[in-house]
């Protein structure tokens, strides 16, 4: 019982982690339920960098199946990819804040 407390308590500040960081870094807005999803599909167990750029890509290709742009990406793919997730994203659990 108590171990179950421990992980509902760490999963929750990992939860908090991804929501201030996603909006800090890549201006999205994701809800609680959709990271908890993205928890338990990629089995994530802490959140740095590399976890942080697939966490964009997870949440971008489920939006627009694109990949979040890279600064190495052409401007073309960046407005392209910035106008669907715009128009796509608020009916997803996750918004993307211009």
């Amino acid at each position: 019982m108590e171990y179950l407390k421990l992980w509902e308590s760490f999963n929750d500040d990992l939860v908090k982690t991804i929501k201030v960081e996603m909006l800090e870094w890549y201006r999205l807005d994701i809800h609680d339920t959709e990271i908890k999803k993205y928890i338990n599909d990629c089995n994530i167990k802490y959140f740095d960098t590399i976890e942080r750029e697939n966490c964009a890509d997870y949440f971008s290709k489920i939006l627009v199946n694109m990949k979040f742009p890279r600064n190495r990406d052409s401007d073309n793919y960046k407005k392209i990819f910035y106008q669907k997730i715009k128009d796509n994203s608020s009916e997803m659990g996750v918004k993307y804040i211009s």
